[in-house]
């Protein structure tokens, strides 16, 4: 969506939602209304919903200037030049639906540092048990991005 909806880049958004991670390596957010604020998209994957089936990996260290997002949904969704170029220019990688456990297990074994951010009220068991059996450190916090929409933007 364009940033005059939102009222809020994307990049932005990166920026506000490092600061609250308190030096955690990654974010997983798998609730799919997060997903949408974080990422400026909507879908139609629910009926009568702006949502699409995805998960969400934050990394919370930038790489270069820019902080890395990995998007896990269907690439048939996001494959317009529209949306392919809006998700190149906030360095976000896409990743197929069911690619989270296999990028889960790669992260677990390749990253020196394995802090992560969840909120396991809101992550299923399957995504929170791979975590625990990769070694990575669970940070629990409330769901940050969850926090972040509740405070609107100034018009």
């Amino acid at each position: 969506m364009d940033d005059k909806y939102t009222g809020e880049t994307v990049k932005s958004k990166y920026e506000r939602i490092a600061e609250k991670l308190e030096g955690a390596d990654l974010l997983v957010v798998a609730t799919l209304d997060d997903i949408a604020w974080f990422t400026n998209m909507r879908g139609n994957d629910i009926e009568y919903n702006p949502l699409f089936f995805s998960y969400m990996i934050f990394h919370n260290k930038k790489e270069g200037s820019d902080y890395k997002v990995d998007l896990f949904i269907s690439k048939n969704k996001v494959s317009t030049p529209e949306v392919s170029q809006f998700l190149s220019d906030n360095n976000v990688t896409i990743h197929e639906y069911n690619q989270l456990g296999d990028k889960l297990t790669e992260y677990g074994a390749s990253l020196a540092s394995k802090k992560v951010v969840l909120d396991e009220t809101s992550m299923n068991y399957k995504v929170y048990n791979l975590l625990k059996t990769q070694n990575f450190e669970i940070i629990h916090k409330d769901n940050v991005v969850e926090l972040m929409k509740a405070s609107k933007n100034k018009p």
